[in-house]
Parts: structure tokens; sequence; C-alpha cells
């Protein structure tokens, strides 16, 4: 993941505040200590890219910040999807930075797959497909992911997902517009010079 950092065990993070031209800015500082003593610190901002902070460093808001920042991330689901949800960093009395996630309707949760600061669905087509035996039109989607990957996936023309059968075609399943057996568009006999 381009956006994230790993933080090593003889490192820990704080949530600190930036002052400049009268705006409040969350960061975290995270401080290291190597094997020989060297302490390194590195600033991020709340979505782990590298920050360099140039105003006034607080450990508090002051009053007319909000004591908690939240911000949305995407959570990789699989299949070129993610969901969306809310990620909220704040202090504790102790000053101990709290991390916190949330759906967008307010459910705390623990994302388990890869997170990401963007959707991962780059580039999303569409194409009406025909399922043959159950005569039914659905969708056939094709995703370019922000990974790399690419993948199609199935879901009917509401949206809810779909697996079609074994003889699929390209278009609606309306009649004309898909060649597939006369007995299901229910085409009329053939015309022989004689009208039936």
């Amino acid at each position: 993941m381009s956006n994230s950092f790993c933080i090593p065990a003889d490192c820990h993070q704080t949530l600190l505040y930036e002052r400049l031209n009268n705006e409040m800015t969350p960061f975290l500082r995270v401080v290291c200590t190597d094997r020989n003593g060297v302490v390194t610190t590195r600033d991020y901002d709340l979505n782990g890219d590298n920050r360099s902070v140039i105003g006034e460093v607080l450990t508090e808001p002051d009053s007319r910040a909000c004591c908690s920042h939240q911000i949305v991330l995407h959570e990789d689901l699989g299949n070129c999807t993610s969901a969306p949800f809310i990620r909220e960093y704040s202090r504790g009395t102790d000053g101990a930075l709290k991390i916190e996630n949330f759906t967008l309707s307010g459910i705390s949760i623990v994302p388990t797959g890869q997170i990401y600061t963007e959707p991962l669905a780059k580039t999303i087509l569409s194409k009406e497909m025909c399922d043959a035996g159950r005569h039914e039109t659905f969708l056939r989607w094709y995703a370019s992911c922000a990974t790399g990957v690419q993948t199609t996936f199935d879901t009917d023309t509401n949206g809810a997902p779909y697996t079609p059968g074994d003889a699929v075609y390209s278009g609606s399943c309306m009649c004309g517009t898909v060649v597939v057996k006369s007995e299901i568009c229910g085409n009329p006999p053939r015309f022989n010079g004689v009208q039936q």
C-alpha cells in the first residue's frame, strides 16, 4: 500500500497538533530509537503520508479545535471492491493516542482487509449480457483496480449479485438484440412464400 507506514516495536506514535495561520491540524509524530540509541523523528498526516511541520506544535488542541479528527478510508473486500469506513484519531486523558474505526453509520468495526486512502476501483464499465438458459438480462462489470488487478463480476439489473448459467450472450435478452434459440425469443415461423 503506498499510503501507509509501519511502526517497528521500538517506536511510538503521538497525536500532535500544528497551529499555523490560526488553523489547527492534527498529525502523527513517530519517534524511533535504534539499537545504538539514535533517535529519529518522522511526522505523518493522518493518511500515513509524510508531512512537513512548519507551524507551532501543540500537544493539546486549542479551545477552538475539536479533540478528535476523522478521515474516510477504504477496506479491500476483494474483487476490486472496497468498503468506506471512518477512522477516528483522538487523545485520551492520559495523552495516549486512540484510534477507532466505524462504519459510515457509526457502528464500531475492526477492519480485516488491506486499507487504502481511496476506493480501489479506478475504472468500472458494465455491459448487458443475456443468460440464455433463464432468458434473463444481467450486467457484467469490468473493473480495473488501483492495485493493478483487473476483474469481472456479475449483478442483476438492480445490482444484486448474479450467477449466470453456461449459455451467456453479449447484449440484452430482448428479442432481436441477441440471436438465441427461436423458442426463447418466440420468433414466428419462417415465411416460405405462403403466409401461415
